[in-house]
């Protein structure tokens, strides 16, 4: 399937001169798809087929049962063993992909921005750009409220590169917050050691 804009590239191509190979070259598409499209005066859309499953006949009796059974959840191998007393013949998976499809989706929770005065709080912290014999860290620092960034990038995370990152930061943003938050790692992956 193409999308609209690809469907709208073929028909300008063409109405520019170039050929049906030349298109499908261009656009890296077969060039019976570029035929049939350009036959086409509008994009149709596809129409989602449906195809007989071996579980039709049993989807009522699922229904009811993860009905009869909200809020708790019944595992798909006692479903099957049900259905299959009465004749099915098919595989636990299908089994389990129907049921899938029956449950309510989860909802992700909304993200919740946190947000401060101005010239209140920042964020400060490092983070590793590249590791190995000669790494290179990035030293960040996040206003709370504008969400204005500084980044600075150094071979090493000293103390005193540390501070000069602080002062170069401040300068940068005309400031000094109340507040510096940092948030230090543990892990020997996220905190290589200091040199």
């Amino acid at each position: 399937m193409i999308s609209k804009e690809e469907f709208v590239m073929i028909h300008t191509l063409k109405s520019r001169g170039y050929s049906i190979h030349a298109i499908a070259k261009a656009m890296g598409l077969d060039r019976r798809t570029v035929a049939k499209r350009l036959k086409e005066k509008e994009l149709k859309s596809y129409r989602k087929r449906h195809y007989a499953s071996i579980l039709d006949r049993y989807k009522p009796y699922i229904d009811r049962r993860i009905e009869q059974a909200l809020p708790d959840k019944l595992p798909a191998t006692v479903i099957c063993e049900e259905i299959r007393a009465q004749g099915y013949k098919g595989s636990l998976r299908v089994v389990q992909r129907y049921i899938r499809s029956l449950l309510p989706k989860p909802q992700s929770e909304p993200i919740v921005r946190f947000e401060t005065d101005p010239g209140y709080q920042a964020q400060a912290d490092w983070t590793v750009l590249r590791g190995g014999k000669q790494p290179l860290y990035a030293f960040v620092m996040v206003l709370g409220c504008s969400r204005m960034a500084f980044v600075y990038c150094s071979d090493n995370m000293r103390q005193a590169t540390w501070q000069m990152c602080h002062e170069k930061a401040f300068d940068y943003f005309g400031g000094i917050p109340e507040r510096i938050v940092t948030k230090w790692r543990t892990g020997r992956d996220s905190n290589p050691r200091y040199p």
